[in-house]
């Protein structure tokens, strides 16, 4: 290494230090100012006393405040979850329409962006909350293939039985095999000899924590992959996911209005691919779609991730940003 290399490693490594040390510094004393008057906040133990119309954990009337924040933070997290997921599939569909020569789906995508990006998010909420509300009663609901039903009631989907270790079993098996990959790259470089302990220590904590995880959750997956159908029973499904037409209006606000951004973005990343690739796959006698998936979308992903990466943190805004 030469004298510069190693001299902006030590400034990088004080630089860590330091930033290290200010944040230590800034958080001990913001707990020091908090603990010092407990009484502030002790209204987090009261019991509510009023209800929350939509809560994916458990929650009463009688539950304290500080759990009352949590469900409201898993209802956000669970709607901008919600809102990535479907953006992104419309943002790429719209994006990937004026790639099939085709006219009058190229200028049904044009409409789509010009129009629903132009109009504010909360609008567009107040917009399809109407729409929810005018919907056919939970008697007549538009039926989707029997697991999703559609009426003035909300939206009632087919979920699993047990939706938290399901997900604590995606999650763990996940954590656990990119900890064994990372630990295979560390063991595998020549430049990880020299501080293994520093940089495995993380990695193997994860695993074991993971793995911990998925020994505990295991035996209840079989049960909790069971899936729960919704069933009409009176004047109400019974059973399922239940989204309240306030949070499905949110989230049917939330994909069009970001898919809209998105389509742009991956249109825009689509027409970066050179034409001699394109000419190239045409000359094989691929067709648009498989050009698409195969030239098209490889290429597009370097360009496109990061303008992505900025409407995924949109999308945790509030509706009225």
């Amino acid at each position: 290494m030469t004298r510069r290399s190693i001299r902006v490693a030590r400034d990088a490594r004080s630089y860590r230090r330091h930033l290290f040390i200010a944040v230590a510094i800034v958080v001990a004393v913001g707990l020091a100012l908090a603990f010092a008057d407990l009484k502030a906040f002790a209204f987090l133990l009261y019991p509510t006393g009023w209800p929350i119309s939509l809560s994916f954990i458990p929650y009463s009337g009688n539950d304290p405040y500080w759990w009352a924040f949590l469900v409201g933070l898993t209802n956000t997290v669970v709607a901008g979850s919600f809102g990535i997921v479907g953006a992104t599939l419309i943002g790429f569909v719209v994006g990937a329409a004026p790639l099939l020569n085709n006219t009058i789906l190229r200028q049904i995508a044009r409409g789509y962006t010009d129009t629903f990006r132009n109009i504010p998010l909360i609008l567009q909420a107040m917009f399809w909350y109407a729409v929810l509300l005018h919907l056919p009663s939970a008697r007549e609901a538009i039926n989707i293939f029997g697991v999703l039903y559609i009426s003035s009631r909300g939206v009632v989907a087919a979920t699993f039985a047990n939706n938290m270790v399901v997900f604590g079993v995606i999650l763990s098996l996940g954590v656990l095999c990119n900890s064994a990959l990372r630990l295979r790259r560390n063991f595998a470089s020549r430049l990880a000899a020299r501080n293994t302990t520093r940089r495995i220590l993380p990695v193997v904590a994860a695993a074991i924590v993971s793995a911990m995880l998925l020994v505990l959750l295991t035996p209840h997956l079989l049960s909790a992959i069971a899936i729960d159908r919704p069933v009409l029973r009176g004047l109400n499904f019974r059973g399922g996911l239940y989204l309240t037409p306030e949070f499905s209006a949110v989230v049917i606000a939330i994909v069009v209005y970001r898919g809209a951004f998105m389509s742009e973005i991956f249109r825009g990343g689509f027409t970066s691919t050179a034409r001699g690739q394109v000419d190239a796959a045409k000359s094989l006698g691929l067709g648009p779609i498989t050009t698409l998936f195969t030239i098209r979308l490889p290429i597009a992903l370097v360009h496109v991730l990061p303008p992505l990466t900025s409407e995924y943190i949109n999308i945790r805004s509030p509706p009225s940003a």
